[in-house]
């Protein structure tokens, strides 16, 4: 039996966080990626080609190619591989897969929007919910976190009205991902950072997220300019 090693060449255990098969497919590990990534983690197959179907795996491996040395788990590699199956998915097939990480009361367009906007990102199934929980809920953030450098609290609410003004003016039959992206960077003009910022933050309420135009795109008109005006009564108090 061949021990499996940590990254820093010690034993492989629960210290290292989830190190079995179930651990894995329970975050949402595509199956087909834990096989191919177990594969080649003791074998070498002496090709540059490192996406095999199970069925080419069956017709080219050969134990004599096994390397000797105890190989070490490389979790970032686990990610790569589980993150390049996503991608050749199509998304009607993530749909039915992610449905079990989202809350049944969650409708399929809006997870929908999410594949269109995480499918590049993921590392597994449950990335999708996790980076996009803001959407089913907007976390209660800081009002600090609005503010861009050193913009004052006055232009803070400009540049929030500003936003708010230029998506509430788009009617409801071309809101989409590109108009929204053409609209608000001709708002932002030169300097971005200023009207971009506080926007993501205000749609989003987190540090890191999608873009503004995504944020706005994945909630909707309706709830875009309802958390706007949220952040606005935030610096207002």
């Amino acid at each position: 039996m061949t021990t499996i090693l940590n990254t820093v060449g010690g034993k492989l255990s629960k210290r290292d966080g989830d190190v079995s098969v179930s651990d894995f497919r329970k975050k949402g590990y595509l199956p087909e990626a834990i096989v191919n990534f177990i594969a080649l983690l003791g074998w070498n197959p002496k090709t540059e080609q490192e996406i095999f179907s199970l069925k080419e795996l069956e017709e080219i491996f050969d134990d004599a190619k096994l390397n000797k040395a105890a190989p070490r788990f490389d979790r970032r590699r686990l990610d790569w591989f589980s993150s390049q199956y996503i991608k050749n998915k199509s998304d009607e097939e993530l749909l039915s897969m992610l449905k079990p990480f989202f809350d049944s009361k969650i409708e399929e367009g809006v997870i929908s929007r999410i594949i269109a906007v995480f499918k590049d990102r993921a590392f597994c199934l449950s990335d999708f919910a996790v980076e996009a929980d803001f959407v089913m809920a907007l976390p209660d953030y800081d009002s600090k976190l609005l503010f861009w450098k050193d913009i004052s609290g006055e232009d803070l609410i400009k540049s929030l009205n500003e936003s708010l003004e230029a998506i509430g003016g788009i009617v409801e039959s071309e809101y989409s991902l590109k108009k929204l992206e053409e609209l608000l960077i001709a708002q932002a003009g030169d300097n971005r950072g200023r009207l971009l910022w506080p926007l993501r933050v205000a749609l989003s309420g987190k540090e890191k997220s999608p873009s503004p135009f995504e944020c706005a795109w994945l909630l909707g008109h309706e709830e875009s300019l309802r958390r706007i005006n949220l952040a606005i009564k935030k610096l207002e108090k």
